[in-house]
């Protein structure tokens, strides 16, 4: 962890009713931990189990101070119930999210269960816990047969149709959770273990987690020809001897309890993290992050280049803890008293637009979080970016005056005469020490926000307000698709943060069909919609064709603003050059010049002064409107106009025509271009850090 001085200590802030909502109405986002294991736990080690998750999970919470712990574990006998009771510690205090394979009252007396009642009864005292959210993981459409005797799925054991089924469930609910979780716990006696107990157990769940290689029965598996590789992360296993231990050698010789960390790799090998690297759980300091920053700007990705076994172990876990890290910056950023006042201040204004009265209780409150997290996030991005913007024509005007200043050193001097009769010219140090000085004015500043990363929170920030916008849309309209598989879901880097506080907010995309098919009259359905278009489409403030035609405008404007006074510069600056050039070519001009010091072969010092400050602000005036990539951000945004304006032709067509499943493909459809413009804006914007530009 970074270090410290007890004057920097802040209060942790209190918890909230959920892990995704602060004591005062805050949004945050969490740091999820997916739980798997066995059901056959020895009764002597459960009090041992327990203890190290306790501590786990502090560690966790000890690492990432600002950001909630929330843990996913399906309750199942064993394994499941025992992640689920630590969580809930008091000295824990963290949240459950329970993904089921089925129905509540089916699942308790399913096979996860057997005869087990003591645990059956854990199963409700812990789903029936104020900390505890659950929810039934639905099966891809067209899965489940009609008239299901979900009873018999629960329960038969013998091979059949219903126990296919039940394991399709099982495989459902635990490869969401193992998408779903930054990092993955698993009860686990191990490879050295007892065998494979079947489909649907442990070891799949596991090596989903590690290789991408989905369960058997997944049921969602030909929905991405791209794989599930890009969804790989850590795995924390717990080691958890067998109460029917039956491998070949026994028990292994490792105690309960013990914790192995496994990481993903591409030869689908079983990497452990070293002793020397734990505990895993921990914060990147804020040199570790400057320098690989730095390293980065000098071309040498250090994190990247993997030779060998253990620069491949060290860069999965820097990886992993700088996603905890940038979780960790998100969260502390919604805590300064001003983003908080900007934030409660724009929910309570939009308080009547942020739920769906025809929705259920459950499915308004995701509503509302995917509603105040947007909201939030829209604020820090609006809060950064002024500074942003100050720091980069700062840094350019730094450069300006220091390449004047530089001039000034080099023409403005003096010349004397030697005892030895010769001419001497005698520069001004002080010149040449105020170039020195704001040149390193503005590496400074370039340090201070790459030591922030100002630029990098913005980004996040605005990107995850613009998928959550998309999420929120599509949440209203009863659309199935998940932003965050189409956003980027085959990227393991910086930004996968982003979609991982997606696929967090809310349920599996799949409910919102369910919810809006049960606004049982059309003439609510068609309202819904209309409003839906009215907010995203058209508001004057937050609508997406005013924000896309303002920005196209703005952006058209500031570009040739900037290129054309950089271009008039530099023109002007040669115009001065070859005029003089060819003055110094007629002897009766040329005698003229030289009193004024305009002469070609002995021209002034103001006058090179004057020439070589015109050019280097016009490449410096050019050089910032690259940097901003007005240029490239302005025909992007035009598309986006054209695309919105005509995707808002054929709504309101539809809408016209009662078309209630088109005008749901239409925002689908707009949807998708909104996140696939979203994600090339991050990648452009990424690309073109806040720097030096020495060559400007």
């Amino acid at each position: 962890m970074a270090f410290r001085f007890p004057w920097q200590a802040k209060p942790k802030p209190e918890p909230g009713p959920d892990g995704f909502t602060r004591a005062n109405g805050m949004p945050v986002v969490p740091f999820v931990l997916g739980v798997v294991g066995h059901r056959d736990v020895r009764d002597t080690d459960r009090e041992t189990l327990k203890q190290t998750l306790i501590t786990l999970f502090r560690q966790f919470q000890a690492a990432f101070p600002h950001t909630p712990l929330v843990v996913l574990s399906s309750l199942a006998e064993g394994a499941d119930q025992i992640a689920a009771e630590a969580a809930l510690d008091p000295s824990v205090g963290a949240f459950v999210r329970v993904p089921l394979p089925l129905e509540p009252n089916h699942y308790a007396n399913s096979t996860s269960f057997g005869n087990n009642e003591a645990a059956r009864a854990n199963f409700w005292t812990i789903l029936n816990s104020p900390r505890v959210e659950s929810f039934v993981v639905p099966l891809a459409p067209g899965l489940v047969p009609p008239n299901v005797d979900w009873a018999a799925v629960a329960t038969i054991k013998a091979d059949g149709p219903e126990k296919t089924l039940r394991h399709r469930c099982y495989a459902n609910a635990g490869a969401y959770l193992a998408r779903r979780c930054h990092a993955m716990v698993a009860l686990w006696d191990g490879p050295d273990g007892s065998p494979p107990h079947g489909p649907s157990g442990t070891e799949e769940h596991v090596n989903f987690k590690l290789i991408g290689e989905p369960p058997e029965h997944f049921p969602w598996r030909e929905t991405e020809p791209l794989g599930f590789r890009g969804e790989r992360g850590l795995v924390f296993v717990v080691h958890t001897p067998r109460q029917n231990d039956r491998s070949p050698s026994g028990t292994s010789k490792r105690p309960a309890g013990q914790i192995r960390v496994l990481v993903p790799n591409d030869r689908d090998e079983i990497l452990v993290v070293p002793d020397d690297q734990h505990p895993v759980p921990r914060r990147l300091n804020g040199w570790k992050r400057f320098s690989t920053l730095v390293k980065a700007s000098l071309g040498v990705h250090a994190r990247h280049d993997v030779r060998n076994m253990n620069d491949q172990i060290a860069a999965e876990v820097f990886q992993f803890r700088d996603l905890g890290t940038t979780i960790d910056d998100f969260n502390k950023d919604l805590e300064k008293p001003k983003v908080i006042a900007d934030v409660l201040k724009c929910l309570r204004k939009k308080q009547a637009i942020l739920t769906v009265h025809h929705f259920d209780p459950t499915h308004n409150s995701w509503l509302l979080r995917l509603s105040r997290l947007h909201e939030a996030a829209d604020v820090v991005s609006n809060r950064l970016q002024p500074w942003l913007d100050g720091a980069i024509v700062t840094v350019f005007g730094l450069l300006g005056f220091s390449a004047y200043t530089f001039h000034m050193y080099a023409h403005f001097y003096r010349i004397i005469e030697t005892p030895q009769g010769k001419s001497e010219p005698i520069h001004q140090p002080l010149w040449l020490l105020a170039s020195m000085l704001l040149f390193g004015a503005a590496m400074g500043l370039v340090a201070i926000f790459w030591w922030k990363r100002t630029e990098q929170r913005r980004l996040d920030s605005r990107a995850l307000a613009e998928a959550l916008r998309v999420r929120r849309t599509w949440s209203m309209t009863g659309v199935s698709k998940s932003v965050a598989d189409s956003y980027m879901s085959q990227l393991r880097g910086e930004v996968s943060w982003i979609r991982q506080a997606l696929l967090h907010a809310c349920p599996p995309p799949i409910t919102w069909i369910d919810q809006f098919d049960r606004i049982a009259d059309p003439k609510r359905q068609l309202l819904l919609l209309h409003r839906v278009r009215r907010e995203w489409l058209l508001h004057s403030e937050t609508g997406q064709i005013p924000q896309f035609k303002k920005r196209h405008h703005d952006l058209k404007s500031e570009a040739a603003k900037w290129r054309q006074r950089g271009v008039k510069l530099a023109i002007l600056s040669w115009v001065c050059l070859i005029v003089i050039l060819i003055l110094g070519l007629l002897e009766p001009v040329r005698e003229r010049l030289h009193p004024i010091g305009l002469a070609s072969d002995e021209p002034g010092r103001y006058f090179l002064i004057a020439t070589g400050i015109l050019f280097i602000v016009g490449g410096l005036f050019i050089a910032y409107c690259e940097r901003q990539a007005y240029e490239d951000l302005e025909k992007q945004y035009e598309r986006m106009l054209i695309v919105f304006r005509y995707g808002d032709h054929e709504l309101r067509q539809r809408l016209r025509e009662r078309d209630i499943p088109g005008a749901r493909r239409v925002f689908e459809a707009l949807g998708r271009e909104a996140i696939l413009e979203q994600s090339q804006w991050l990648l452009l914007r990424r690309s073109r850090p806040l720097e030096l530009h020495i060559g400007g």
